[in-house]
C-alpha cells in the first residue's frame, strides 16, 4: 500500500545534513521533532534570537504550511512530503508487527556531496511588453530543484526543452514568491490535478503568484530562482 510520510532534518546552508534524518507518518510528529532540531542548535549559536522568533511563528503554523524549507541563520530546517515511502523499520519493540506508523530513520539518499551542474542555458529577461521588469538583481540567480526551492525564494522562470537543444529559461510574466505548501491533487484549485500526466513526486510553491492557485513542479525540475537569503 502506498504510504505518505513526511522526513525531517536540518542542515547548514549549501553543506549536507550531519546528523541523521527522521521519518514520521504525521505532521503532529515530525513539527515536534523539527522544533527539537531547532531549539537544539539555537543552543550551540551565540545569538539565539532568530531561532526563537522561528519557533513562535511554528507552533502558529498551520500543518499545510509546515511542509518546505524554512532557513533561519546559517541553517536549513524541513519537512518534506514523501509518497509511496519505502524507508527500513528497525523498531526492534515491534518488529514485524510494525504498522509502520512510529518514527524511524529515514532511507539515505544516494549523494556523493559534489556539486550538481545543469545543462542548459540562461538567457536574460526578454525585453518587451509581456515581461514585468525584474525586481531583483538577476546576478544572484540560482538553479535549483523544484523540491529545493524554499519560502521567499522569488522565482523567475522554469526550463523548456526545445527539440535537440538544451534547456533553455523560459521566464514567467512575471516573478512571484514561492510559499512551498504540501501538495494535494484533489484540492479542487483547478492546477494540482494537471500532474497527473506527469511523473512524480511532486512540490507545491504556493499560490502567492499572479495566477492565485497552487502551484504545483515535478519535484526534480528545475528552476530559477533568487534565494530569499540574497533578499534579506
Amino acid at each position: 500500500m502506498t504510504r505518505t510520510r513526511f522526513h525531517v532534518g536540518f542542515n547548514e546552508i549549501g553543506l549536507a545534513p550531519e546528523y541523521r534524518i527522521e521519518c514520521f507518518g504525521d505532521l503532529g510528529g515530525a513539527r515536534e521533532w523539527l522544533a527539537a532540531d531547532v531549539a537544539n542548535v539555537a543552543e550551540d549559536v551565540e545569538d539565539a534570537r532568530e531561532f526563537d522568533a522561528f519557533l513562535d511563528r511554528l507552533d502558529a503554523l498551520a500543518e499545510t504550511d509546515l511542509v518546505g524549507t524554512h532557513r533561519v541563520d546559517a541553517f536549513e530546517f524541513w519537512i518534506r512530503r514523501t509518497e509511496g515511502c519505502t524507508c527500513p523499520c528497525d523498531c526492534a519493540e515491534r518488529g514485524v508487527d510494525c504498522d509502520g506508523e512510529h518514527r524511524r530513520e529515514a532511507a539515505p539518499v544516494p549523494a556523493d556531496n559534489t556539486v550538481e551542474f545543469f545543462p542548459v542555458a540562461v538567457t536574460e529577461l526578454p525585453d518587451d511588453e509581456d515581461h514585468a521588469p525584474l525586481l531583483v538583481d538577476p546576478v544572484a540567480a540560482r538553479i535549483v530543484r523544484a523540491a529545493q526551492v524554499c519560502d521567499g525564494d522569488t522565482v523567475l522562470a522554469s526550463f523548456e526543452t526545445p527539440r535537440d537543444r538544451m534547456p533553455v529559461a523560459d521566464y514567467f510574466n512575471d516573478q512571484y514568491t514561492a510559499r512551498p505548501k504540501s501538495y494535494d491533487p484533489t484540492c479542487g484549485c483547478g492546477s494540482c490535478a494537471t500532474m497527473a500526466d506527469h511523473e512524480g513526486p511532486f512540490v507545491n510553491l504556493g499560490d502567492d503568484n499572479p495566477w492565485e492557485v497552487c502551484d504545483p513542479w515535478p519535484a526534480v525540475d528545475l528552476v530559477l530562482v533568487v534565494p530569499a537569503r540574497q533578499l534579506a
